[in-house]
């Protein structure tokens, strides 16, 4: 007897049963950042050469898988990305930075999708600037739009 009492006791005095759902959800942004940005740095310019001053430098982005984005390097402080300045004071030394080594085409805008990206970046200052001696610079902003 009282193993039945037990057994009664342990079994479920509900015999019903319901069921409801529930959603699970979670939104993915995509990222993108600059890793880093390497300086363009000429070295010297010769004045009397007759040779262009080249240089490099390097943009490295970082985005979540399929992130379109754009990098829009400025004009510095000339305000022109067509007419890149350095400046000594008021003494200006003309450059500018191409998307490729054939000098062609500026840089102001490359688009990309891919995760892990380093862009080139080609700079260029032309031959034949009668200029003052001094230390010649600017300062370019990059912007990451995704």
């Amino acid at each position: 007897m009282k193993l039945l009492y037990l057994l009664i006791l342990s079994y479920p005095l509900f015999s019903t049963t319901t069921n409801n759902n529930f959603n699970v959800t979670s939104i993915v942004n995509g990222t993108c950042y600059i890793n880093s940005i390497s300086n363009l740095n000429f070295g010297n310019y010769d004045k009397t050469s007759t040779n262009d001053t080249e240089g490099t430098n390097e943009i490295n982005i970082i985005c979540s898988k399929r992130t379109r984005y754009e990098v829009i390097l400025d004009g510095g402080l000339s305000g022109n990305v067509n007419d890149r300045v350095m400046y000594s004071g008021t003494n200006e030394l003309h450059y500018n930075i191409y998307k490729r080594s054939d000098y062609q085409t500026v840089l102001e805008k490359v688009r990309s999708r891919r995760q892990n990206k380093t862009f080139t970046g080609y700079g260029l200052i032309p031959k034949n600037q009668d200029i003052n001696s001094g230390v010649y610079s600017d300062v370019i902003t990059a912007t990451i739009i995704y």
